[in-house]
């Protein structure tokens, strides 16, 4: 088995998926699957990892380096800034997200945004609330 597809195979395991869904949900054939984790084929191309990784809910980048395509080095600076801070209103719109192996829809960001405003909203009428409440004793 190669060092990748030991690693494949870790990550589809820790995932409670087998190798039939992940094809299901990556579109890449069981098959190629098994040649990868079996280690009777090579590194995959970089198309066929970012479909599992879309699929593992792995990022991508994360693939590659384990893959052998991307210096750990080179990346680690910029995976730091990249790290700092996230506007979920821009990333939700802008990125591909994928839950359960399926991509969500735009209608469906939407909805988490919503869902997310209205939390926070209520948050911030809760420490209202909790600020008034302590004046008035």
């Amino acid at each position: 088995m190669t060092d990748f597809g030991d690693y494949l195979k870790k990550a589809r395991k820790s995932k409670g998926m087998t190798i039939n869904q992940l094809s299901m949900y990556s579109k890449v054939s069981s098959s190629l699957i098994s040649r990868i984790e079996n280690g009777t084929r090579g590194i995959p191309k970089p198309g066929t990892i970012e479909k599992l990784s879309k699929a593992l809910r792995i990022p991508y980048d994360e693939m590659m380096k384990n893959a052998g395509y991307i210096d750990e080095d080179v990346n680690s600076s910029a995976e730091q800034k990249d790290n700092k801070e996230i506007d979920l209103s821009t990333d939700l719109r802008d990125k591909t997200l994928i839950y359960q192996g399926r991509e969500l829809t735009d209608k469906q960001k939407k909805r988490i945004i919503r869902i997310i405003d209205a939390f926070l909203l209520n948050d911030e009428e809760d420490e209202k609330k909790k600020i008034n409440n302590k004046k008035r004793q």
